[in-house]
């Protein structure tokens, strides 16, 4: 994640924003952001689409996945239980061999599954990896 660690730095320059800005724009905790920016963890899901949108880039560029961000209009995303069931669908995928190829644990498919927690960005990484798609298309931004 050190790209994204960068990227957020580079971006909240370029906004001139400061950690209690970026957190009062996003409505959560300043502690949060340092420990995003010294890498102690990393966004959840919902969190990294109000910071992408926040900072008008697309979460592929955010998390290092491409280098270049072109201008897209973003749209709103669905649940990711709605994207997560969808690719499932589409490419015959069972959460069987999701877990089974370790892609991720038993216990949060479940939890995503009945809307109990949001996935971190390393599982939603993974994920859309697996899929073979950007983050964002994987999200339902695009």
């Amino acid at each position: 994640m050190n790209k994204f660690v960068k990227r957020l730095k580079l971006l909240m320059k370029d906004y001139r924003y400061t950690n209690l800005d970026l957190a009062n724009k996003l409505s959560i905790p300043v502690g949060r952001i340092k420990s995003w920016k010294s890498s102690q963890s990393i966004p959840k899901l919902d969190i990294a689409v109000k910071l992408a949108n926040e900072l008008n880039c697309s979460l592929d560029y955010l998390f290092g996945k491409v280098e270049i961000d072109e201008f897209t209009k973003f749209k709103n995303t669905p649940t990711f239980k709605h994207q997560l069931h969808k690719y499932m669908t589409e490419r015959d995928v069972t959460q069987y061999k999701l877990i089974k190829d370790k892609i991720c644990h038993a216990d949060s498919f479940t939890r995503w599954f009945k809307e109990d927690c949001v996935p971190n960005m390393s599982n939603v990484i993974k994920l859309a990896d697996y899929f073979n798609l950007s983050i964002d298309e994987f999200v339902g931004r695009l």
